[in-house]
């Protein structure tokens, strides 16, 4: 049985990691960067409804996967075992190198107690 996300904690995450990303020329240093993300994360709290996200480039859906990659505790190398793949590959699709396939959403997915949810909504 798959659990259930916490929808807005990941959209938190998201948005954190996001903001750790379009923070690197103030933070050059990767110590930077990860007090910045940690001060990120400290700001959010848990949410008590869960609430839909949207993502549609590769980075936002690379932020998803470290999301509930980090909620299941898993390592990379973890993850890459549990899905059948190299850790690099994990690390490129975290860093939204590429866009990932359906099935590959489906495997680490599976992998971290977590369903794919996709969805088509008309735009407005």
């Amino acid at each position: 049985m798959l659990a259930s996300a916490d929808v807005v904690k990941i959209t938190r995450q998201i948005e954190a990691i996001q903001a750790t990303q379009s923070s690197k020329a103030k933070h050059p240093t990767k110590a930077g960067a990860k007090t910045h993300l940690a001060r990120a994360q400290a700001q959010a709290t848990p949410a008590s409804s869960p609430k839909q996200t949207m993502a549609a480039a590769p980075l936002q859906i690379g932020a998803a996967i470290v999301a509930a990659r980090t909620a299941a505790g898993l390592s990379q190398n973890e993850l890459a075992s549990r899905t059948k793949t190299a850790q690099p590959n994990i690390g490129r699709l975290e860093k939204g190198g590429n866009l990932p396939s359906v099935r590959t959403l489906q495997r680490v997915a599976k992998a971290t107690g977590h369903k794919v949810v996709i969805s088509f909504i008309p735009i407005t």
